[in-house]
């Protein structure tokens, strides 16, 4: 038996909202949530370095597709899946029909139940991509609360979870568990901490060896949620970096430079119980990016050019010049 492979592929501390993630074992190679995204923020368009950083993101993904057998889709954000529209988006994603085919085609693709718990605008979402993607793929489930055998490894799907706090607007996504027989890896995107204590005790439950999972997002507090939400995501992932012996966090948590300390601090307290926390940066031996966390700053230091803020005015779905 070989060590699983785990391969952090897109996230805030490459430079892009993303949670994507390759892990392989002697059986299977999956590609968990194969998607990638800017946002605006500040007031500002994404900086030319973020677009450079979805650019390297979207090739990672497209070639790591090309190992896996499998895709997941914990839920319906734009950051979680690639859309399959016949215009290419070059503002926000980068997604195609195009695009989608080189990811999607041929795979057994793992995805969200869009007929029961969701909210409105991804229950949408997932009707346009369904239709699209179905004839593609090798093959489309519903897989919440299922389990599945590939040889000797074994792929758990949660029942659904909170986008982070329990009757989040946000809706629910999916935790899904790989296991081979020695090792175990958990991937909870967007559970925020987790700020749910359900999803905290779903994770303690499993107890697995390598964990990934979206931290809190201290960007939006005070003003869009409260302080103490994301206290509360903290102290729960300060429980799991005690517990789990490797700790991935990424995501909103990220959208922030303070997140960088908190990290900190969570390091320390991880080594003091003997394990270890980490950024998908880090743990590919890479510094932290948190492009869309310093934007104004990047603005500021690195003037884009004209052309690009000509582009940008423009408000075209054509890739920027970069």
């Amino acid at each position: 038996m070989v060590e699983m492979k785990i391969v952090p592929l897109a996230s805030e501390s490459l430079g892009v909202r993303s949670m994507a993630i390759y892990v392989e074992t002697d059986d299977v190679g999956i590609l968990f949530d194969a998607g990638a995204s800017l946002a605006p923020r500040f007031g500002l368009m994404p900086h030319p370095f973020e677009y450079r950083a979805l650019r390297e993101a979207r090739e990672r993904i497209r070639a790591y597709s090309e190992k896996a057998e499998v895709i997941t889709l914990s839920h319906y954000h734009f950051d979680h899946y690639t859309p399959t529209w016949d215009e290419p988006d070059g503002r926000w994603t980068w997604g195609s029909m195009e695009e989608a085919r080189a990811i999607y085609k041929g795979k057994l693709l793992l995805a969200k139940d869009r007929n029961r718990d969701i909210n409105a605008s991804q229950r949408r979402r997932a009707y346009v991509f369904e239709k699209r993607i179905t004839w593609l793929v090798e093959g489309l489930e519903y897989c919440d609360g299922k389990a599945y055998e590939f040889g000797g490894s074994r792929l758990v799907v949660s029942a659904p979870m909170p986008h982070g706090d329990e009757g989040s607007r946000l809706g629910f996504v999916l935790f899904f568990t790989l296991t081979d027989g020695n090792e175990t890896f958990m991937f909870c995107p967007d559970t925020q901490g987790p700020v749910s204590e359900r999803a905290k005790r779903y994770i303690l439950e499993v107890r697995p060896d390598f964990l990934a999972i979206g931290g809190p997002p201290i960007y939006l507090a005070p003003s869009k949620i409260p302080q103490e939400v994301v206290e509360k995501g903290l102290n729960n992932l300060k429980e799991l970096a005690s517990e789990i012996g490797l700790m991935l966090v990424e995501h909103h948590m990220l959208r922030d430079e303070r997140a960088l300390e908190l990290i900190e601090e969570l390091k320390r307290w991880a080594r003091s119980n003997g394990n270890e926390v980490s950024t998908y940066a880090e743990f590919l031996g890479r510094k932290d990016e948190l492009l869309e966390a310093r934007r104004q700053r990047l603005y500021e230091e690195h003037p884009p050019s004209d052309e690009f803020i000509s582009w940008a005015e423009r408000r075209e779905r054509s890739p920027p010049p970069l």
